[in-house]
């Protein structure tokens, strides 16, 4: 809110200044918004991958992280998460972030409705081992583009397992609490986790 008062503050008085000293202003003004940064607005519809029919009240999670420290020595922590649910027409509609760190790094999504494998923009839940249920089997996904495009959630199938399952939906951004928090909310419901759970 204040970044967006001073861009207005900023315009203003280069607006007093005439047209000339005002063409200067407005380059200045696109270069500080390039310092500043900003991802770019998302729509993603999700729907069914068998039917093809548009998934109402999945709820999508995205993270964006910022890494510090000395070379070594890096340590990465959320810089800012966003929960939105999909509408009756399974479109999620994320807004536009403004912030370096949004110009820097590509967010991490998940989208997660109960009775559905939960999707992820870096893994691909494929079920779990046969010589150990608790263990997921992985595949790192390919492609991912932070773009208008579907996203399809597999029925969830009774061989897999909830403890596996977790490898792909849990979720630890560090400003996200259980209470709050509408995905942590739905997962803590419907996977097997402990019962001390509080954050995950």
């Amino acid at each position: 809110m204040a970044y967006m008062g001073f861009l207005n503050l900023f315009k203003w008085r280069c607006g007093e200044t005439g047209v000339g000293t005002g063409f200067l202003c407005s380059w200045i003004l696109v270069f500080s918004l390039f310092l500043g940064g900003c991802s770019r607005p998302a729509s993603f519809t999700v729907l069914d991958d068998e039917t093809k029919e548009p998934i109402e009240g999945a709820v999508s999670l995205v993270e964006w992280t910022v890494t510090g420290g000395l070379p070594g020595l890096t340590n990465t922590k959320t810089a800012k998460t966003i929960e939105e649910v999909s509408n009756a027409g399974g479109i999620v509609h994320i807004p536009i972030v403004f912030g370096i760190f949004a110009l820097l790094n590509k967010p991490h999504l998940k989208v997660y409705k109960p009775g559905y494998v939960g999707w992820d923009s870096r893994l691909i839940y494929l079920g779990c081992r046969e010589n150990d249920k608790k263990r997921a089997i992985l595949k790192r996904r390919e492609y991912f583009s932070w773009k208008s495009q579907i996203i399809y959630l597999k029925k969830w199938k009774e061989e897999y397992t909830h403890t596996s399952h977790l490898d792909v939906v849990s979720a630890n951004p560090d400003d996200l609490d259980l209470k709050t928090s509408r995905y942590l909310q739905q997962v803590h419901e419907h996977e097997a986790l402990p019962s001390n759970y509080e954050k995950f």
